[in-house]
């Protein structure tokens, strides 16, 4: 972005907003989005002539493979967890549809570990002898 892309985009902007940088959270969030707010903006100098700078109030890093990675991994559980609440929910299944439901989201989201065939063992059916 040049510096006249910036002016333009502000144009409508009102001089007491507060200018802002988005950020990237591994939790989901319900409303605005997640910010931290800058400090200062400078030009730089030196090596950095013709650079802008804008400074956060709190450090920002590079979301790398891991970092993004770790983030699907905790949307990922987050689903699971939504689908699994609302199947246990649903009332119009049986508990071994439910069962089966829930072991079903599981693999769709990885999470394999434990989880054993589709249909739960049944009981032994009592003798009459």
């Amino acid at each position: 972005m040049k510096v006249s892309e910036l002016k333009h985009a502000l144009k409508h902007a009102k001089d007491d907003d507060d200018v802002v940088v988005p950020i990237e959270t591994m939790t989901g969030a319900v409303g605005g989005h997640p910010y931290v707010e800058v400090k200062s903006a400078h030009p730089g100098i030196d090596w950095d002539r013709g650079k802008v700078f804008i400074y956060p109030e709190q450090d920002v890093h590079v979301a790398g493979p891991t970092y993004q990675a770790e983030q699907k991994a905790s949307w990922d559980k987050g689903e699971a967890l939504a689908f699994i609440w609302m199947t246990a929910k649903d009332g119009r299944m049986d508990p071994r549809q439910k069962l089966n439901a829930i072991r079903s989201t599981l693999r769709r989201f990885g999470f394999n570990h434990g989880i054993e065939g589709d249909e739960p063992e049944k009981s032994p059916e009592p003798s009459d002898a």
